[in-house]
Protein backbone atom coordinates (compact mmCIF):
# COMPACT_ATOMS: atom_id res chain seq x y z
CA UNK A 1 0.00 0.00 0.00
CA UNK A 2 1.29 3.44 -0.96
CA UNK A 3 1.11 6.18 1.68
CA UNK A 4 -1.12 9.16 0.82
CA UNK A 5 0.39 12.35 -0.57
CA UNK A 6 -1.02 15.68 0.62
CA UNK A 7 -0.17 18.87 -1.25
CA UNK A 8 -0.96 22.46 -0.30
CA UNK A 9 -0.35 24.94 -3.12
CA UNK A 10 -1.61 27.87 -5.14
CA UNK A 11 -1.46 27.96 -8.90
CA UNK A 12 0.45 30.93 -10.18
CA UNK A 13 -0.71 32.57 -13.37
CA UNK A 14 2.57 31.48 -14.98
CA UNK A 15 1.99 27.84 -13.87
CA UNK A 16 -1.53 27.84 -15.24
CA UNK A 17 -0.59 29.51 -18.53
CA UNK A 18 2.23 26.99 -19.01
CA UNK A 19 -0.17 24.11 -18.32
CA UNK A 20 -2.81 25.36 -20.76
CA UNK A 21 -0.19 25.94 -23.47
CA UNK A 22 1.21 22.43 -22.94
CA UNK A 23 -2.30 21.00 -23.08
CA UNK A 24 -3.09 22.87 -26.32
CA UNK A 25 0.22 21.90 -27.92
CA UNK A 26 -0.46 18.26 -27.13
CA UNK A 27 -4.14 18.21 -28.10
CA UNK A 28 -4.43 20.72 -30.94
CA UNK A 29 -1.26 20.13 -32.96
CA UNK A 30 -0.43 23.84 -32.93
CA UNK A 31 3.04 23.40 -34.43
CA UNK A 32 1.57 21.69 -37.47
CA UNK A 33 -1.10 24.39 -37.73
CA UNK A 34 1.54 27.13 -37.53
CA UNK A 35 3.65 25.39 -40.19
CA UNK A 36 0.63 25.06 -42.49
CA UNK A 37 -0.26 28.73 -41.95
CA UNK A 38 3.29 29.87 -42.71
CA UNK A 39 3.42 27.63 -45.78
CA UNK A 40 0.11 29.12 -46.92
CA UNK A 41 1.48 32.64 -46.51
CA UNK A 42 4.60 31.64 -48.42
CA UNK A 43 2.43 30.17 -51.16
CA UNK A 44 0.35 33.35 -51.34
CA UNK A 45 3.53 35.44 -51.67
CA UNK A 46 4.78 33.13 -54.41
CA UNK A 47 1.48 33.50 -56.29
CA UNK A 48 1.75 37.28 -55.98
CA UNK A 49 5.31 37.13 -57.33
CA UNK A 50 4.17 34.99 -60.23
CA UNK A 51 1.34 37.47 -60.87
CA UNK A 52 -1.26 34.73 -60.76
CA UNK A 53 -4.74 35.78 -61.81
CA UNK A 54 -7.40 35.97 -60.51
CA UNK A 55 -6.21 37.92 -57.49
CA UNK A 56 -8.78 36.33 -55.18
CA UNK A 57 -6.88 33.01 -55.33
CA UNK A 58 -3.78 34.27 -53.54
CA UNK A 59 -5.89 36.69 -51.47
CA UNK A 60 -8.03 33.86 -50.14
CA UNK A 61 -4.97 31.72 -49.41
CA UNK A 62 -3.34 34.61 -47.55
CA UNK A 63 -6.52 35.37 -45.58
CA UNK A 64 -7.06 31.76 -44.49
CA UNK A 65 -3.40 31.48 -43.51
CA UNK A 66 -3.51 34.68 -41.44
CA UNK A 67 -6.67 33.51 -39.64
CA UNK A 68 -5.09 30.12 -38.87
CA UNK A 69 -1.92 31.77 -37.61
CA UNK A 70 -3.99 34.15 -35.45
CA UNK A 71 -5.81 31.18 -33.92
CA UNK A 72 -2.51 29.50 -33.07
CA UNK A 73 -1.09 32.66 -31.50
CA UNK A 74 -4.34 33.21 -29.60
CA UNK A 75 -4.28 29.66 -28.20
CA UNK A 76 -0.75 30.19 -26.91
CA UNK A 77 -1.12 33.73 -25.57
CA UNK A 78 -4.61 35.13 -25.10
CA UNK A 79 -6.68 32.04 -24.20
CA UNK A 80 -4.59 30.85 -21.20
CA UNK A 81 -4.78 34.28 -19.57
CA UNK A 82 -8.50 34.55 -20.29
CA UNK A 83 -9.13 31.17 -18.68
CA UNK A 84 -7.04 32.21 -15.66
CA UNK A 85 -9.04 35.42 -15.18
CA UNK A 86 -12.41 33.69 -15.74
CA UNK A 87 -11.94 31.06 -13.01
CA UNK A 88 -11.50 32.55 -9.52
CA UNK A 89 -11.10 29.05 -8.05
CA UNK A 90 -7.69 28.88 -9.74
CA UNK A 91 -6.39 31.59 -7.40
CA UNK A 92 -7.54 29.79 -4.23
CA UNK A 93 -5.24 27.72 -2.07
CA UNK A 94 -5.55 24.03 -2.94
CA UNK A 95 -5.33 21.21 -0.43
CA UNK A 96 -5.22 17.94 -2.34
CA UNK A 97 -4.70 14.45 -0.93
CA UNK A 98 -3.94 11.56 -3.28
CA UNK A 99 -4.60 8.19 -1.64
CA UNK A 100 -5.31 4.60 -2.66
CA UNK A 101 -9.05 5.12 -2.26
CA UNK A 102 -9.25 8.38 -4.24
CA UNK A 103 -8.45 12.06 -4.34
CA UNK A 104 -9.71 14.72 -1.92
CA UNK A 105 -9.79 18.35 -3.18
CA UNK A 106 -10.31 21.51 -1.22
CA UNK A 107 -10.08 24.92 -2.88
CA UNK A 108 -12.12 27.93 -1.86
CA UNK A 109 -15.74 26.77 -1.66
CA UNK A 110 -14.94 23.42 -3.32
CA UNK A 111 -14.70 20.36 -1.09
CA UNK A 112 -14.92 17.17 -3.11
CA UNK A 113 -13.73 13.62 -3.29
CA UNK A 114 -13.09 11.80 -6.56
CA UNK A 115 -12.35 8.19 -7.33
CA UNK A 116 -9.33 7.45 -9.48
CA UNK A 117 -11.73 6.07 -12.11
CA UNK A 118 -12.78 9.69 -12.80
CA UNK A 119 -9.48 10.03 -14.69
CA UNK A 120 -8.58 8.15 -17.84
CA UNK A 121 -4.92 9.05 -18.31
CA UNK A 122 -1.85 10.59 -16.74
CA UNK A 123 0.50 12.78 -18.78
CA UNK A 124 3.65 14.27 -17.31
CA UNK A 125 6.16 16.77 -18.62
CA UNK A 126 9.02 18.71 -17.08
CA UNK A 127 6.81 21.23 -15.27
CA UNK A 128 3.57 19.46 -14.35
CA UNK A 129 1.48 16.31 -14.23
CA UNK A 130 -1.90 16.23 -15.98
CA UNK A 131 -4.71 13.96 -14.86
CA UNK A 132 -7.12 13.88 -17.80
CA UNK A 133 -10.83 13.12 -17.76
CA UNK A 134 -11.97 13.21 -21.37
CA UNK A 135 -10.55 16.39 -22.87
CA UNK A 136 -10.52 18.26 -19.52
CA UNK A 137 -7.72 18.02 -17.01
CA UNK A 138 -6.50 18.59 -13.49
CA UNK A 139 -2.95 19.91 -13.41
CA UNK A 140 -0.55 19.22 -10.56
CA UNK A 141 2.50 21.48 -10.77
CA UNK A 142 5.73 19.67 -10.01
CA UNK A 143 6.66 22.68 -7.85
CA UNK A 144 3.81 21.70 -5.46
CA UNK A 145 5.72 18.66 -4.21
CA UNK A 146 7.78 19.50 -1.14
CA UNK A 147 10.21 16.66 -1.88
CA UNK A 148 11.05 14.11 -4.55
CA UNK A 149 9.72 11.25 -2.40
CA UNK A 150 6.22 12.80 -2.37
CA UNK A 151 6.28 13.17 -6.15
CA UNK A 152 7.41 9.55 -6.53
CA UNK A 153 4.56 8.38 -4.28
CA UNK A 154 2.06 10.50 -6.25
CA UNK A 155 3.31 8.97 -9.51
CA UNK A 156 3.13 5.46 -8.05
CA UNK A 157 -0.46 6.07 -6.93
CA UNK A 158 -1.49 7.65 -10.23
CA UNK A 159 0.20 4.99 -12.35
CA UNK A 160 -1.41 2.20 -10.36
CA UNK A 161 -4.88 3.65 -11.05
CA UNK A 162 -4.59 5.64 -14.31
CA UNK A 163 -2.96 4.81 -17.65
CA UNK A 164 0.33 6.78 -17.91
CA UNK A 165 1.54 8.66 -20.99
CA UNK A 166 4.64 10.78 -21.50
CA UNK A 167 4.29 14.26 -22.96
Amino acid sequence: MIAPVTLRFRYTEADYRRAVRAHFERRLHLRLDAAVALAGLGGALALVGLEVEPVWVWGALAAVSVVLLALVVSALTWVPGTWWRAQPKLRAEYLVTFAEDGIAFRAGSIDSRLGWDHYDRLVSDGAQHFLYYGSAFTVVPRSAFPCAADEERFLALAQSHVAPRSA
